[in-house]
């Protein structure tokens, strides 16, 4: 996983869930899913890392759908491939962890 994560640029944006996001800390601007900004709800932890929870396009989506917390990601408030549509591809994917780049905005 880490090999796969450090090959995103550090000057970009990256919407991660939050198990995956502590490994991007390279990153300039790192998101995580808009579930987490329901009455100003800050994941124990992420308090002290300033981490901004709003949801704009990001250059790379980040997410293993084998985590618990892909919920976040996938259910009927927000899905990541819906939001995702056309205007990404697969950069890297393998058994745990998927990345997909912005190719149009």
């Amino acid at each position: 996983m880490e090999a796969a994560l450090k090959a995103i640029p550090s000057n970009t944006s990256v919407l991660a869930q939050p198990s995956v996001s502590p490994h991007l800390y390279h990153v300039l601007y790192l998101e995580l899913p808009p579930d987490y900004n329901v009455g100003g709800f800050t994941p124990k932890g992420f308090d002290s890392m300033n981490i901004p929870v709003f949801y704009r396009k990001p250059e790379y989506v980040v997410f293993d759908k084998q985590l618990p917390d892909f919920a976040l990601l996938n259910n009927t408030q927000f899905n990541v491939y819906n939001c995702m549509g056309a205007n990404y591809t697969v950069y890297s994917s393998n058994d745990e962890l998927e990345i997909y780049k912005l190719t149009k905005t």
